[in-house]
C-alpha cells in the first residue's frame, strides 16, 4: 500500500493554485460551475507554477470533483438526477431566502458546456476524457448522492463506472 497523499482543495482560488504549489501539494478542484475551459486554466496556471518552483514534473497532480451521475441512458440519467439535485437546491435555497433555480436552468448545466456530469456511461466517458484533454487531471470524482437519492441509485451508478466508463477512460488514455 502506497503512502496517503495529502491533496490542496481549491474552489477556483488563484491564490489556492499557488498555495498548493507554493506547499508542493497535489491540487483538489471542487466545481460547482462553469466550463471544461474555465478550469483548464487553473490546471495550467498550477503546472506553469509548480515548473517555475523546480518541482518534480511527475509530482504535478491534479484531481477534479463535479456533481454528477451515470445511468444506462443519457435521458434516464439527466431525469433521475434532476429530481433529486432539484429537491437539494430548493431545500438549500430556502433555508437562505431564495428562490431554487428551475429544472430548466439547472439543466442546461448538464450540457457538454457545463461542469456537472450526468448522462450514459459512454456520455460520461467523453465528458472525463474531454476535461483530461483540457486540463490532464490524474483523478476524477462524481458527487452522486444529491437530495437523498436512493441507495439502489448510486449502487448502480457505481457499478457503471466501474464497468462501462473506466474501461473506455483506460482503453483511450493507453492509445500512443
Amino acid at each position: 500500500m502506497g503512502s496517503p497523499v495529502l491533496r490542496l482543495g481549491t474552489g477556483g482560488s488563484p491564490d489556492s493554485v499557488y498555495r498548493a504549489v507554493e506547499l508542493g501539494l497535489p491540487m483538489f478542484l471542487g466545481v460547482l460551475g462553469g466550463t471544461p475551459e474555465h478550469w483548464a486554466r487553473y490546471g495550467h496556471a498550477y503546472r506553469d507554477a509548480w515548473d517555475e518552483a523546480g518541482h518534480p514534473a511527475e509530482q504535478a497532480a491534479i484531481a477534479v470533483a463535479v456533481h454528477g451521475f451515470v445511468a444506462e441512458f443519457g435521458t434516464q440519467a439527466r431525469s433521475t438526477y434532476l429530481d433529486y439535485e432539484h429537491r437539494m437546491m430548493a431545500e438549500g435555497s430556502a433555508e437562505v431566502g431564495r428562490p431554487a433555480p428551475s429544472r430548466a436552468d439547472r439543466a442546461a448545466a448538464l450540457g457538454p458546456d457545463g461542469m456537472v456530469f450526468v448522462g450514459s456511461p459512454d456520455e460520461i466517458a467523453d465528458r472525463i476524457l474531454h476535461l483530461h484533454g483540457l486540463l490532464g487531471h490524474t483523478r476524477q470524482i462524481l458527487q452522486m448522492d444529491v437530495g437523498g437519492m436512493p441507495q439502489r441509485e448510486c449502487l448502480r451508478a457505481i457499478e457503471l463506472l466501474g464497468t462501462k466508463v473506466l474501461p473506455q477512460i483506460r482503453a483511450e488514455l493507453a492509445k500512443p
